[in-house]
């Protein structure tokens, strides 16, 4: 391995969204990665500051501009929600 940290999992794909994120700002400004996303600088700026959250279709939007995907996890039967990892 490069001796890249592994960001952290869980059920919560923003926060794993966030984490990878946050690792790319040194090589890409909030403003770059809103533009090459199609989005609002404001929603990437104030989502990385903890002041909103992101919709399934913003986070991957982001997820593209980051060179990653975001997958359905398949979940127990029955559940209310899906799961979702990059």
């Amino acid at each position: 391995m490069s001796g890249e940290q592994v960001p952290p999992r869980g059920p919560d794909i923003g926060e794993q969204l966030w984490w990878l994120a946050t690792n790319e700002l040194e090589r890409m400004t909030p403003y770059a990665i809103a533009k090459r996303a199609g989005v609002s600088p404001s929603v990437v700026t104030r989502w990385l500051n903890g002041e909103r959250d992101l919709t399934l279709g913003t986070a991957a939007k982001i997820a593209r501009v980051l060179c990653l995907q975001i997958v359905r996890i398949d979940t127990a039967a029955g559940a209310e929600e899906a799961d979702f990892a990059i």
